[in-house]
């Protein structure tokens, strides 16, 4: 039997219907997989909750310079295997390195400069694991070096954490 003009109607429009929810769907376990990479690197907790929002769901990002230079290192295969952003606070630096984790296709860590110091310390416990994930991971972020406020003995230390943190990481895949 030959469907109606109403029953087509009405199957496509339950098709549509369909697809719509599926479409839906997909989104949803997109970002939920974005959130969890964020979460995964340690990063989520130092985006603001627009920022964290706008990064997970890909909509309301600001193409800032740092949002277009990721893009630049992005379509450049990544090449060199860092990268470097470098501005005023509030510019958009930490939001270009979540987009850049979400976006990373292995894993990623997120570190402040202030919390690398203890974990490059560090030679057992938890700050020790944290030193094997820095060590570890396919794609790090370096959040903020050399924002602190230093003495001389502090600015050495750090650098010392700076130059074994290189010098660890000294591998063909990074």
């Amino acid at each position: 039997a030959v469907p109606t003009a109403e029953q087509f109607e009405s199957s496509e429009r339950a098709w549509s219907e369909r697809l719509q929810l599926e479409a839906e769907d997909a989104e949803h376990h997109r970002c939920v997989e974005r959130r969890g990479r964020l979460d995964r690197a340690g990063l989520l907790d130092a985006l603001t909750p627009a920022a964290g929002r706008a990064v997970v769901s890909g909509v309301g990002l600001d193409a800032t310079k740092s949002i277009v230079a990721l893009r630049a290192w992005q379509a450049a295969r990544m090449t060199p295997p860092w990268l470097v952003l470098s501005g005023n606070f509030g510019c958009g630096m930490s939001v270009a390195a979540a987009v850049a984790v979400v976006d990373y296709p292995g894993s990623a860590v997120y570190v402040s400069s202030a919390a690398m110091v203890p974990t490059f310390a560090a030679r057992y416990g938890d700050a020790f694991e944290q030193r094997e994930r820095v060590v570890g991971c396919g794609f790090l972020v370096l959040d903020d070096p050399g924002s602190m406020d230093e003495t001389p003995a502090e600015l050495a230390i750090i650098s010392n954490a700076l130059i074994e943190l290189l010098d660890a990481r000294k591998t063909p895949r990074r």
